[in-house]
């Protein structure tokens, strides 16, 4: 009687145990260490002068030996993150040359890089354009648009399919406004629509399965840091695979880029944005974590560039000196904060505890009562 009391003990534990181990916004980031990066900008960002010493080299390289196509990858996109747009172009207009020149089948990875580089600079020099302008000429657009679906052809995986998403991008942003029009670029329903509808989630979606490392590839690799069109489209992204706690950091990076005076680079503005922030327990303690956090990414940042700077003064540069980063220490990620229990969750433990307290201290009455009573018999027996 006593083990089966035990046992029915035993078969408490596990309620009990799932109310204690609940931390839900750390499972939902277990192997997306660089969704987190790519939402709280802690990831590389180059200074200027960076790609200016890269771009005097290879330039000097270049008329050495004109055959080196990938150092005119290196000078478009040196020119590109300096917002130098025309000369990154020009550059793939010379890299172009040189590959019609060659004779038979030319590389075709530098076919491949030609098209993605040509597209990102011509999809980059429209989006930097005034509003006006840049709504009244969409030429550059469609241009790197036709780019980009080359480069796909060329080499569909590369960078984790970055390309893919940055099409769908460009092809969503050719498209003409109205009702019709969906709220973010992948066409990903809104929080409501996905919780009426089984099957719910990203398996309603079967090609966008790599949404979102590809949107962390447009951030971190890309020129996505500032780009609230790519942010909407993660927050989707991580609302429908149901990581509602990191969707809910993105729209924090969102209210970062509005605060800062960042638009959707779509004419329509009246789009359904919603972000159902507070459908997330305890919101404000993630908001505060996504503030301290960005924090000490701006102090990595400052870090980072005067580590830099410090050894391009010395003439020094990580293209050819390969140990420019020996010296530098990378500072440790913060953790997502504990989801603190609920005032419910603590009374049921609460209950659980005072329960099993009890249920423990009658048991011991039991077998107190057990033993006297086989005692007793014992000694009537032995009588």
């Amino acid at each position: 009687m006593i083990r089966i009391f035990c046992l029915f003990l035993i078969s408490l534990l596990p309620a009990a145990g799932c109310i204690w181990d609940r931390d839900t916004w750390r499972e939902e980031a277990k192997g997306r260490i660089d969704t987190l990066k790519a939402i709280t900008g802690w990831f590389d960002r180059y200074p200027p002068r960076f790609y200016e010493m890269r771009l005097e080299r290879v330039t000097k390289e270049l008329e050495a030996d004109p055959r080196k196509l990938d150092l005119y990858d290196d000078a478009g996109v040196a020119c590109n993150r300096l917002g130098r747009y025309d000369e990154a172009i020009a550059w793939m207009a010379k890299k172009k040359a040189v590959l019609d020149a060659i004779e038979g089948p030319s590389p075709n990875m530098d076919r491949y890089r030609y098209h993605a580089n040509l597209g990102s600079f011509l999809g980059n020099r429209w989006a930097t354009r005034p509003t006006a302008e840049r709504n009244a000429d969409l030429s550059d657009l469609k241009e790197a648009t036709k780019h980009i679906a080359d480069a796909i052809s060329l080499n569909p995986e590369a960078h984790f399919g970055r390309e893919k998403y940055q099409l769908k991008l460009f092809e969503w942003l050719l498209k003409p406004g109205g009702e019709d029009l969906d709220g973010n670029f992948l066409g990903i329903d809104t929080f409501d629509d996905i919780r009426r509808t089984e099957p719910g989630g990203l398996s309603r979606y079967p090609d966008l399965k790599d949404a979102e490392s590809g949107l962390a590839g447009l951030i971190h690799l890309g020129s996505a840091w500032e780009n609230i069109d790519v942010f909407e489209a993660l927050r989707a992204t991580l609302q429908a695979d149901g990581a509602s706690s990191l969707a809910r950091l993105v729209s924090s990076r969102l209210g970062e880029l509005t605060a800062e005076g960042h638009k959707s680079l779509h004419p329509v503005e009246n789009r359904n944005r919603d972000d159902h922030e507070n459908l997330v327990p305890d919101w404000q303690l993630l908001t505060q974590w996504y503030g301290e956090t960005r924090g000490l990414a701006k102090k990595r940042e400052e870090e980072w560039i005067a580590y830099q700077s410090e050894r391009f003064d010395r003439g020094m540069h990580p293209d050819t000196h390969p140990d420019f980063w020996k010296g530098w220490k990378e500072p440790k990620f913060p953790e997502l904060p504990r989801s603190p229990m609920t005032f419910e969750e603590k009374a049921v433990v609460f209950v659980a505890v005072v329960a099993g307290l009890m249920l423990t201290a009658i048991g011991f009455y039991i077998r107190a009562v057990w033993k006297r009573v086989k005692g007793r018999k014992r000694a009537l027996a032995l009588s």
